[in-house]
């Protein structure tokens, strides 16, 4: 093995995880911005404050850093920096200068590179943690997090009305449900910083921070769910390769076991596993897109990052309400904010069932082809060097000098990938199922469309 820095292995690190997000900020700031216009219009471009006064963005510019910047909802509403905060505070500008340029080129039409600030700034150390181990922004798991983090703005959306309305009783009901601790710690105050929720501390919020908290939750989840509409995270069974890569002959005799992510610590992924999932999402995400479908029986095709806004031909369309696909983004985007919206004015009476934003997000149509035919025709096409080549410069360079035997293992798990893929649909399947037992006061799949629920299990 060739001597390499731990600075480089921590740069590749990151660049295997970076180079699979779904879309760019652009894409989903624009996509958030113009849901919540429609939803909320006496409140458009309106900028919602941190809680600790640390700034303030756009649903838009939230939906754009959620998952992607911050690992949790929590530390995206609470970012506070007692040391070095004008740095902080300055970065906090670039940022949003740069989700408003690629905003800019989307409108102009035309291509571009994602901002260097942007760059930058996710290459922070917290952001190369949690981008590692992105299986969370792949299917099915994307769907699951949309639904964790929607229900749980939901419940602040609740704390909100029955602050506002004066019910005192309800109101201290849903704060004894949320999954915090009932009091502060002495870690939560150290040097005018805040580094988690408490009951406590969110029995004190006013209003305009319950309404706040409440939307950076939602546009937390709106992330997952935009997630859901990219190619290249619609079938990528990103935590099976990463368990296969682990230990390929306990992965294949484990077809019929509990899926792996279920286990206290999940398999991590590796540079392997990363330079794998990010071949099969670029091949699906650069492609000319895939045909799907969704429980509202629409019919269109998916992208990848930079092309959401691209008509049938590739060509780029200059907004989102040019493309069929950007509108069924935007219409479940709608569902979402809506839903918070009506329980903001109604409590639990607007609580609703299914979530109708699961309604539509898409699973591939029964004359597309399987990934795995598309893998395997491809990889029958091209030289290995070719397929290589189809990698970002530092996981191609880093998977050749860190991988031994890297053609007949890439070659072996082309070969071994209808299995990975059938053990991808019996995840999902004995998942649906065991959650399908809780019971009406937890689990999630009772929030997820059935039609959806069906054809993620059929997945190939």
């Amino acid at each position: 093995m060739k001597s390499i820095s731990f600075f480089a292995v921590l740069g590749a690190l990151f660049f295997i995880s970076y180079q699979a997000v779904a879309f760019e900020a652009g894409e989903h700031a624009l996509l958030g911005n113009s849901a919540f216009n429609q939803v909320v219009p006496d409140k458009k471009d309106y900028e919602f404050q941190r809680l600790l006064n640390a700034g303030s963005f756009t649903y838009g510019e939230l939906v754009a850093l959620g998952g992607d910047f911050y690992k949790t909802p929590e530390g995206m509403l609470l970012h506070n920096a007692p040391y070095f905060s004008w740095f902080h505070n300055d970065n906090q500008e670039r940022i949003k200068k740069c989700i408003r340029k690629e905003i800019k080129a989307i409108r102009e039409e035309r291509q571009y590179t994602t901002c260097e600030d942007i760059d930058l700034i996710r290459s922070k150390a917290q952001y190369v943690t949690g981008a590692h181990d992105n299986f969370s922004h792949f299917s099915w798991h994307n769907v699951k997090n949309y639904v964790r983090y929607h229900s749980m703005a939901l419940k602040f959306a609740l704390l909100y009305h029955y602050k506002i309305t004066g019910d005192s009783t309800t109101f201290s009901d849903v704060l004894e449900q949320l999954p915090y601790k009932d009091e502060d710690g002495w870690l939560a105050g150290i040097l005018s910083g805040r580094s988690y929720l408490s009951k406590e501390y969110i029995g004190e919020l006013t209003t305009e921070q319950l309404e706040s908290t409440a939307i950076y939750f939602n546009a937390f989840a709106d992330h997952f769910l935009t997630d859901a509409f990219s190619a290249g995270h619609l079938r990528v069974p990103r935590s099976q390769i990463d368990a296969y890569i682990k230990d390929r002959d306990a992965f294949l005799i484990s077809l019929d076991s509990s899926p792996s992510y279920l286990e206290l610590e999940r398999k991590q992924g590796t540079v392997r596993s990363g330079a794998y999932v990010q071949f099969l999402h670029n091949l699906d995400g650069k492609s000319k897109g895939v045909l799907v479908t969704n429980s509202k029986k629409n019919i269109f095709y998916v992208r990848g990052d930079k092309y959401l806004f691209a008509d049938s031909t590739g060509k780029l369309t200059n907004h989102p309400n040019s493309n069929i696909t950007a509108k069924i983004v935007i219409q479940a985007l709608r569902s979402s904010i809506a839903e918070l919206k009506l329980v903001f004015l109604h409590g639990r009476k607007g609580l609703p069932g299914i979530y109708k934003a699961t309604e539509f997000i898409p699973t591939p149509h029964m004359s597309s082809k399987s990934l795995v035919s598309e893998v395997q025709n491809f990889a029958r096409s091209k030289r290995y060097d070719d397929i290589i080549g189809m990698l970002s410069d530092s996981v191609g360079g880093l998977y050749v000098t860190l991988v031994s035997d890297n053609e007949a293992k890439f070659y072996r798990f082309i070969e071994d990938l209808p299995k990975i893929m059938e053990k991808f649909r019996r995840d999902i399947a004995y998942e649906i199922k065991k959650d399908s037992k809780k019971g009406e006061e937890s689990g999630f799949v009772k929030f997820i469309s059935p039609s959806y629920l069906r054809n993620i299990q059929k997945i190939r």
